[in-house]
């Protein structure tokens, strides 16, 4: 079976790509699907004969070169379907609103009505993009991102020195992560001089801009550090394993890979509930928190005070990746939900 995926395919694009390079690293000496790429800021590669696909998966929906893309599987009689990775969640709609409104409007008909598939990373976002009014029941499945998992960690000198913290956020820059509510909480670190910070990893945007402005405004230069996207994968886990926490406190994810990079090499979550994550008290990998900053600040104080977290909850964190989200079980149930698309016949349990 080939099958075309459709995406931005930026190096700072985010958890689709990531998701795409997972999938494609799995499946590349198999026999029984070939991926091809087209990236959607790209113009359409004319050397992809589209006649020759089975199959296309859009993991993005907001770009006009998806309609044209549609337009072309439609006169070829492939089949095609849609993971949205959260950009249908009610707080995403709610920006550049009144485009989006007109967009969905204008390219309803392709978008939902004629697609062969809807894939939801979780039931809370099946739900959400139900909120729009379209049957999506007959046509999805849920199915997680998956990740692959090398449990290779040297714990030599990886555990935290219990008189400071050292939290980690690696992604992009973007309204939705709430980095900017952490400003106030790290005004509280600096004026009671605690041993808290914060590395803040990711590509450049206007976000990021606004976000230093405010870190150079309140002096909080020696606690929160802005730094360049890392994109080697070894030199990502290296940063992952030698933070205490990886934190997020996030206004809506669908999926977020980064939660899993950092769960699947051992380190220990601070996530918000709208991460729409598992119950990472529940399963003693985390905590959550909210955007309250005299709260965040608190969260961190009880943190500093349990010894020797990071060893404590390492296994857990491992574990509960092997168990929810490795990247082989869950490519191999990608792989036949699309072999269902492809033949019109679906069995698999994870259908709606």
């Amino acid at each position: 079976m080939k099958i075309l995926l459709v995406a931005d395919l930026r190096q700072d694009s985010g958890g689709p790509r990531s998701v795409i390079l997972s999938l494609t690293s799995l499946f590349k000496d198999s026999n029984k699907v070939k991926f091809y790429l087209q990236d959607t800021r790209l113009p359409l590669n004319m050397n992809l004969n589209l006649s020759n696909f089975d199959l296309i998966h859009f993991h993005e929906i907001w770009n006009i070169n998806i309609i044209k893309i549609i337009k072309l599987a439609e006169k070829n009689g492939i089949p095609y379907f849609f993971t949205y990775h959260g950009v249908l969640n009610s707080w995403s709609l709610k920006r550049n609103r009144l485009i989006k409104i007109i967009f969905l409007f204008l390219f309803k008909k392709r978008l939902f009505l004629k697609s062969s598939g809807f894939h939801f990373l979780n039931e809370n976002e099946y739900k959400e993009a139900s909120l729009l009014g379209i049957n999506f029941k007959n046509k999805s499945f849920i199915l997680p991102n998956g990740i692959e998992i090398i449990d290779d960690v040297k714990v030599n000198n990886i555990y935290k020195n219990n008189s400071k913290l050292r939290l980690v956020y690696i992604g992009r820059l973007h309204p939705k992560k709430g980095l900017m509510s952490l400003i106030d909480t790290f005004k509280i670190i600096k004026k009671n001089d605690d041993q808290i910070n914060l590395e803040v990893i990711g590509p450049n945007s206007k976000y990021k801009e606004e976000f230093k402005r405010e870190i150079n405004k309140n002096s909080l230069q020696s606690h929160i550090f802005l730094k360049d996207p890392v994109y080697d994968i070894n030199e990502k886990k290296k940063i992952i394993i030698e933070s205490d926490f990886f934190l997020l406190p996030s206004y809506d994810e669908a999926d977020s890979m980064a939660i899993k990079e950092s769960l699947s090499n051992g380190t220990p979550i601070m996530i918000t509930k709208e991460c729409k994550f598992y119950d990472v008290e529940k399963n003693n990998i985390g905590f959550f928190i909210n955007h309250n900053p005299k709260d965040i600040y608190n969260k961190f104080l009880n943190v500093l005070k349990i010894n020797n977290i990071k060893e404590e909850y390492r296994e857990n964190c491992i574990k509960f990746s092997k168990e929810n989200f490795e990247i082989t079980d869950l490519g191999n149930r990608y792989l036949q939900n699309a072999t269902e698309i492809v033949s019109g016949v679906k069995y698999s349990d994870n259908w709606l």
